[in-house]
């Protein structure tokens, strides 16, 4: 009789569920396993996060490329000559999103990841759901101008914020928070990669530190989800084509050892400098929304003179490759092919001068350095 006295408190205190293991050992744990029911919300929240994630991805990147046609090609097409659309351009695109930033959501301000990450130690997955918007117009407009950034960065903290908004309007706890803001990273990652591992790994090692069967499984979830979505809509195309490689000899390990030592040592004086240009305009006693132009203008300025002085070297000693490119040929040819057609990249004019002889150390026609210039 009193076993079951017991019993019944326990389910009493439980909500008439048996508790579970974790709950009665000792009577200090108060850690029990998910029910039925949240197990359903957690995966119907994960098909959202993921549809949503995916739907985000892609028209993130058609924002981009949207601003990019807007700006590089019909904008500097207003400019007679190439090198003054090369600085205005940028500042253009900084021009513009330091007043969006600092006008709406100031959080946008920054990578996107360190924000991510302070969300979920200090917010308790808090993340205003504005920040979908402002982080998304933003950085497509620094991205589309030529900015000096990447994709990964603001879909990490779009995805995020998108998932904590579902959470917060579903009123979940700040633990079921930080899982759909981390399953929001993960399906934004997935999505614009093409990469679900990818996003579930980062997601899991990164941002949320919990290697629970729940949380993986969520993640998991809402990473696969978005990728479905992404390449119904993108294609099944790699974000990074990797060509096959095999190999030859044992000895070839020790290179790549080095080559590890060295990137570690790049990277660490990459993070030094990155660290101490931050430190450098946070001194500055400009109002915030005009860095971003200063940023811009000095990106602009520099990309220019790296520019106009590749185009000056032209020594006597260098000979046509002869449909051969070497580095330094392709990059140039690259540059001057930008200038050209401004709609292609950098890997299609790679393409372009792989299939065609030219001429290593002479300026084509049109570029900046040839007769057609001046």
């Amino acid at each position: 009789m009193l076993e079951q006295k017991t019993r019944g408190e326990d389910r009493s205190e439980t909500g008439g569920r048996p508790p579970s293991r974790a709950s009665t050992r000792g009577g200090q744990c108060t850690c029990r396993s998910p029910s039925r029911g949240e197990t359903r919300l957690l995966v119907l929240v994960a098909l959202a996060i993921g549809v949503g994630s995916g739907l985000g991805a892609y028209r993130f990147r058609w924002l981009i490329g949207f601003v990019h046609s807007l700006l590089w090609e019909r904008g500097a097409s207003l400019v007679p000559w190439a090198p003054p659309a090369t600085v205005v351009i940028p500042a253009v695109g900084g021009a513009l999103v330091g007043p969006i930033v600092y006008c709406f959501a100031r959080e946008a301000k920054g990578h996107g990841v360190p924000e991510v990450m302070l969300a979920i130690a200090q917010e308790g997955g808090r993340i205003r759901p504005r920040v979908v918007f402002v982080k998304a117009l933003a950085s497509a407009i620094c991205i589309g101008s030529g900015g000096s950034a990447g994709r990964e960065g603001p879909i990490v903290q779009i995805g995020s914020a998108l998932g904590s908004a579902l959470g917060q309007a579903l009123k979940l706890s700040p633990g079921l928070r930080r899982t759909d803001l981390a399953a929001g990273a993960a399906g934004g990652i997935a999505a614009n990669f093409n990469a679900p591992i990818g996003g579930v790994v980062f997601s899991l090692e990164v941002l949320l530190r919990d290697f629970s069967a729940r949380a993986f499984s969520v993640l998991v979830l809402a990473s696969v989800t978005a990728t479905v979505i992404s390449r119904a809509l993108l294609g099944n195309s790699p974000a990074f084509v990797v060509p096959p490689y095999e190999l030859k000899s044992p000895w070839e390990l020790l290179f790549y050892a080095l080559l590890g030592c060295l990137a570690a040592r790049v990277a660490k004086g990459f993070i030094w400098l990155l660290y101490r240009c931050e430190d450098l305009f946070d001194a500055w006693s400009i109002p915030e929304y005009v860095k971003p132009v200063v940023g811009g203008l000095s990106e602009g300025l520099m990309v220019s003179a790296c520019r106009r002085f590749s185009a000056s070297d032209t020594r006597p000693w260098r000979k046509p490759c002869k449909g051969r490119c070497p580095p330094g040929c392709w990059l140039r040819w690259s540059w001057a092919s930008s200038w050209r057609r401004r709609s292609r990249s950098g890997p299609a004019a790679l393409v372009a001068c792989s299939r065609r002889p030219c001429s290593w150390g002479r300026p084509s026609a049109g570029e900046p350095g040839s007769s057609s210039d001046g």
